[in-house]
């Protein structure tokens, strides 16, 4: 009934705060974490070292359990020293000197043949085996036998025999004993053994692999093969699979199939996941957890929860620390400091309380004020050296060079103007002296035969022409029956005008 309450409080615990208490992991929060209360409440994956007597840890979870840490040891043989016990063996030292009284020996005579035995306290399926041998003594596990066997006076079955080439290396060796059994012995015919430590590990209920480093699915016994996790008996209603790792219904995750994939913070949503809802690339800043659904504490923040709350610089000490951006309260930081989170501080080459950039200093600004110790490059004035003197003389110059040349426009066209109305005067004027000089005639022509320039211009030559000329041109002398006789012959001052 204890058994009963103690389950029943931390499903009722789990219900109510939505996580486990720090030490326990999962679904129900049934399995313990085995590296003190350092591990992720979904996977159980360590961020410490795991417990003596269980392997993994700092990224992998501590239920690889070695059961034969300080189980009873034996030897039908007594030892060679007192400090050379058979119980050394599973001691947890793995020192590999005897010396250090953390080996079995047994005496000599009458060692060989010798033999080891540990008793792990029940039948477990077993796999991996580490031992550590006295160093400089490969000789002594070479040929050695490895059996398996349930009772104590049975001979058991062989799982492992060392080559008999086996090298020395570091005097570690990972066998594999695959098979089932309680009792594990090891003997040599012809050797005196010396084990210093002996690791016999198994899976932890509800894991598997060989770092059993995976939890098992939806079984519907609760458990599944500790080497390849197949469930024995088959999956539960919402599993499938070999391994009844797969949710019946898409999207979804969790130990009962009850969280939705695309509900997680992973830096790349996906509609899918694994059972365990792990985002491939990672969280989202201010997110941590296999899932990527646990805000970071409250005292951290940003990607992987890795930036402290602390260690920002804002202007009121105790400003609240958003788990996403760590922003201080109304985003206010101390002088001298900017960013989001108030961590970003002046650079060189600018001032407080807003980084401000220096003016045009020959040598840096003083990051208090931003006053300039040294003086102002050329162009530049001011205590900051920020007054452009050269912004002042451009603007004098740009505003005098358009009127002078609108100015410049205006008497052109002016002067164009007066040029032209004196050309045409001028050209009036010969006509004018040309008309009056009798230089230049008019004459009125058919206007059904076309004008000739000849017809138009007289020159000197026609008026040399004689009366019969004139007659046969079809002109009569009563043109100038009206004139003197002087007139009369200085005809070149009139214009002869032909009428037919």
């Amino acid at each position: 009934m204890a058994g009963v309450r103690i389950v029943a409080s931390f499903c009722l615990m789990q219900l109510i705060c939505g996580s486990c208490l720090p030490g326990r992991f999962g679904d129900s929060c049934r399995f313990s974490c085995h590296c003190g209360t350092s591990c992720d409440v979904t996977t159980g994956v360590c961020g410490a070292d795991c417990d003596i007597g269980w392997s993994g840890g700092r990224g992998s979870n501590c239920q690889k359990q070695n059961v034969a840490y300080q189980r009873p040891a034996s030897s039908p043989i007594a030892p060679f020293d007192p400090g050379w016990t058979p119980d050394k063996a599973v001691d947890g030292d793995r020192r590999q000197n005897v010396a250090t009284n953390s080996c079995f020996h047994p005496a000599i005579p009458p060692s060989p043949p010798s033999q080891w035995t540990v008793d792990l306290g029940r039948v477990y399926r077993l796999y991996d085996v580490r031992i550590y041998n006295r160093k400089a003594f490969v000789r002594r596990i070479r040929g050695a036998i490895i059996n398996l066997h349930n009772t104590s006076s049975a001979t058991g079955v062989t799982c492992y025999t060392f080559p008999s080439d086996t090298q020395e290396a570091d005097g570690v060796y990972n066998v594999t004993c695959d098979g089932h059994g309680r009792y594990l012995t090891i003997s040599h015919d012809n050797q005196t053994l010396n084990l210093c430590e002996v690791e016999v590990y198994v899976c932890s209920h509800g894991t598997y692999g060989t770092n059993c480093n995976h939890l098992c699915g939806g079984c519907s016994h609760d458990t599944c093969d500790p080497l390849t996790g197949v469930c024995p008996g088959g999956c539960g209603p919402e599993w499938q699979g070999l391994q009844c790792t797969e949710c019946r219904e898409k999207g979804r995750y969790g130990i009962r199939c009850d969280q939705f994939c695309n509900s997680r913070n992973c830096i790349t949503t996906s509609s899918s996941c694994d059972v365990n809802g792990a985002c491939a690339d990672g969280c989202r800043d201010g997110w941590m957890n296999t899932d990527c659904r646990q805000p970071c504490p409250g005292s951290t923040y940003g990607t992987n929860c890795s930036k402290f709350c602390n260690s920002r610089h804002c202007r009121t000490p105790s400003s609240s620390c958003d788990h996403v951006t760590g922003a201080c309260d109304g985003g206010v930081c101390e002088d001298g400091w900017l960013g989001t989170d108030c961590q970003e501080t002046c650079k060189a080459g600018t001032y407080w309380p807003d980084c401000s950039r220096c003016g045009h200093c020959d040598v840096t600004c003083d990051v208090m004020d931003g006053h300039c110790p040294g003086r102002c490059l050329d162009g530049f004035t001011g205590a900051r050296c920020h007054v452009d003197t050269r912004t002042q003389t451009m603007s004098t110059v740009t505003t005098a060079v358009p009127v002078r040349t609108s100015s410049q426009v205006m008497w052109s066209v002016i002067g164009g103007a007066v040029g032209i109305v004196v050309t045409l005067l001028l050209i009036g004027a010969l006509v004018m002296c040309l008309l009056r000089t009798g230089r230049l005639s008019w004459r009125s022509a058919d206007v059904n035969q076309p004008v000739k320039m000849s017809d138009v211009i007289d020159r000197d030559t026609s008026t040399e022409e004689s009366p019969q000329a004139g007659s046969e041109a079809g002109v009569t002398d009563n043109v100038y029956s009206g004139l003197d006789d002087v007139t009369k012959a200085d005809n070149k001052a009139y214009d002869n005008i032909q009428y037919k």
